[in-house]
């Protein structure tokens, strides 16, 4: 049990810290924890509102570029309307073909993004007119001439079936310029998706985006077959590179993505132009298009499954990254009815304001920390110093210290409190200390072994003295000039036994009983006993010299040591015990102090003492003496000196007079 019970104060002494440590760590504590909720929530509100914030601002773009699609294939669509009902279109005979070119060319005039204009005619003829002026392209591609800025292809068919191809060019008012030599061609009308397209149904249809024969830029084809001769079919090219263009400007971060798709879920728009490695893949492509880039694949699976109308907000993780996925159905415009606008965009991009918000929200929490920390280390180290102060004084009175002592100040109640019960007690414990040895008291505590009313034999030195004729002092004296010689008296014999560890046991009148080697062992128990007695000797005869000086009756002291078997411990009632040591060898003591009379000598000790001496001492025999009261006869030695020359010394008994005065200091 006693095992467990000091495992258990080992392990309970390791989680001992002062205050200013458990204060502080409960201010961080409770700050991190504060700062970390306070900060999360901030954070997490903050993303929320960023996000939908997003979300609502894709939506906006969203119907931004749904008008500028209806800008961009509204005036061509209408242009392609105009023609399918016009009677210039019906024959495509040479006589006529000059005024198709003009018909063409006013379409152009009609739309910045219209790039061709052309009419397939079921005879596999075909004319075709473009605007130079808007696509340079053009212009390198048919080495023009300067100052054209019209071009009309005219494919004419002989009456031997052979197709041949000419290029005419006009400037800006129509003027004739030059026209290239017929050349054969192989280009039929007739076989294009977008003639055979317009000829199963009666509304304008559209291609899906593919890049251009001559000029290889990304567009598509708006046609629509002739109201009142159905086999001819007006068509018009317009290019994505506009449309794309306005997509990269409506941007939400940097690295966001827009993608437009009609209701085939084909990519007919992009804002990084993607549509243009769509115009490049066959029926095979979706794979390959998947590998080169996961955006649009992943797009238009999230894509499939929204019905017409709908608007949607989902997360899409992408190569380990999270995007937010906005997608909006297309409604409003014939050419994209069904189709989608889809929106991709970086959480991490859209959140970077809050994140922002979250490192500022850290850094500021950071110094709020450091000032709390500092704060409440203040705080504790305060409390820790009042309290450390009361602990001393409480240390103090264990040890029956009861020097001046600064007093305790604090702010708070149960530390003054404190202070003051503890300041109580020390000047109650003080006064009482006045009347009991405290040195014997203290070393009592310190070895903890006699706190009972037991007492066991064991070895001690015990040193008698008493004042010659102080009876007769008393006579010629008033009491308080006694009571005050004798003070000062006992202060010196108090002081040179303490320094030479010992303990008094009684002051009794004038006398001094003087105990060593208990309550706490000491080895070196007689030589220190020894010694004590021959630096009260000297202090003493200056305590005279000062006493005769002031006219006062000087203390002559005699002081028997002896050393052998007591018994030692604590005698007394129940509610009040009184240290001592009782047995031969004390009551030895006391005789050899009363011996002094019969010699004249001032300190006499036993052989016993002699035999236990450790260090070189001058001892003087003066043979055995037969002591009051006590049957067998004791030998005596007057103590002179400590290694005097001459003097009976004791060799090889270890330690010497000079070691044994240092560890007396």
């Amino acid at each position: 049990m006693t095992s467990t019970n000091g495992q258990a104060g080992d392990r309970t002494a390791s989680w001992t810290r002062p205050l200013r440590s458990h204060l502080s760590f409960i201010v961080i504590a409770l700050l991190i924890a504060t700062s970390a909720i306070l900060i999360g929530l901030n954070f997490r509100q903050g993303r929320r509102a960023a996000l939908a914030s997003a979300s609502q601002e894709m939506h906006i773009y969203s119907e931004r570029i749904v008008d500028r699609y209806r800008s961009v294939f509204g005036s061509a669509a209408l242009a392609v309307d105009i023609a399918s009902s016009s009677e210039v279109v019906r024959h495509p005979e040479v006589e006529d073909q000059a005024a198709l070119g003009r018909f063409l060319q006013q379409l152009l005039r009609s739309s910045d993004y219209i790039d061709g204009a052309y009419i397939g005619y079921p005879t596999g003829a075909f004319v075709h007119a473009v605007n130079i002026r808007n696509n340079l392209l053009w212009r390198a591609a048919l080495s023009a001439p300067d100052n054209a800025a019209f071009a009309t292809r005219i494919i004419a068919i002989d009456d031997q079936g052979q197709r041949t191809s000419r290029w005419e060019f006009l400037d800006k008012d129509a003027r004739w310029l030059a026209t290239t030599e017929p050349v054969p061609a192989n280009y039929d009308p007739r076989t294009r998706p977008w003639y055979q397209s317009a000829l199963q149904q009666s509304s304008l249809v559209s291609t899906a985006p593919y890049r251009m024969a001559t000029t290889n830029e990304v567009g598509m084809t708006l046609a629509r077959r002739h109201s009142a001769y159905g086999t001819i079919v007006i068509g018009a090219d317009v290019l994505l590179g506009a449309i794309d263009a306005f997509l990269s400007t409506q941007l939400i971060t940097p690295s966001a993505k827009i993608f437009v798709f009609d209701a085939s879920n084909r990519l007919i728009a992009s804002s990084d132009q993607m549509s243009a490695i769509e115009a490049e893949c066959t029926d095979n492509c979706p794979s390959v298009r998947g590998e080169a880039n996961p955006f649009v694949e992943r797009t238009r699976a999230m894509i499939t499954g929204i019905e017409p109308g709908d608007r949607g907000t989902r997360v899409l993780p992408i190569d380990g990254r999270d995007y937010l996925l906005v997608t909006s159905s297309i409604t409003s415009t014939p050419l994209l009815e069904g189709g989608h606008i889809a929106s991709i965009a970086p959480i991490a991009d859209l959140t970077a304001a809050s994140e922002r918000l979250l490192n500022q929200g850290l850094l500021l929490s950071a110094g709020v920390l450091a000032l709390g920390v500092l704060f409440a280390f203040l705080v504790a180290s305060a409390m820790s110093r009042s309290l450390g102060a009361i602990t001393g004084q409480a240390h103090g009175l264990q040890r029956f210290e009861f020097g001046e002592t600064e007093r305790v100040k604090s702010r708070i109640t149960e530390i003054s409190q404190l202070a003051a019960a503890v300041s109580a007690a020390r000047e109650t414990i003080s006064t009482f200390g006045l009347y009991v040895p405290k040195e014997l008291v203290r070393r009592i505590i310190e070895s903890r072994e006699f706190t009972g009313r037991i007492g066991h034999r064991q070895g001690v030195t015990a040193l008698f003295s008493d004042i010659m004729d102080f009876t007769t002092i008393c006579e010629k004296r008033s009491a308080e000039d006694v009571v005050e010689m004798l003070s000062d008296y006992f202060d010196l014999f108090s002081e040179v036994v303490q320094s030479h560890r010992g303990v008094i046991i009684q002051f009794s009148g004038d006398g001094v009983f003087a105990l060593w080697n208990a309550p706490q062992p000491d080895e070196l128990h007689i030589d220190r006993a020894c010694l004590c007695a021959l630096e009260l000797e000297a202090r003493i005869d200056a305590f005279n010299a000062d006493q005769k000086k002031r006219g006062a009756p000087q203390f002559h002291t005699r002081i028997g040591l002896h050393t052998g078997t007591a018994v030692v411990g604590s005698v007394g009632a129940k509610d009040r015990f009184q240290f001592t040591a009782m047995g031969d060898a004390v009551n030895v003591a006391s005789r050899l102090e009363g011996l002094n009379k019969q010699f004249k000598t001032t300190i006499l000790v036993s052989g016993a003492v002699v035999a236990g001496a450790k260090s070189g001492f001058h001892f003087r025999p003066l043979g055995p003496v037969r002591a009051k009261g006590r049957r067998k006869e004791i030998e005596a030695f007057e103590l002179c000196g400590a290694g005097e020359p001459g003097g009976l010394s004791q060799p090889g008994r270890g330690a010497t007079i000079g070691s044994l005065s240092e560890s007396s200091a």
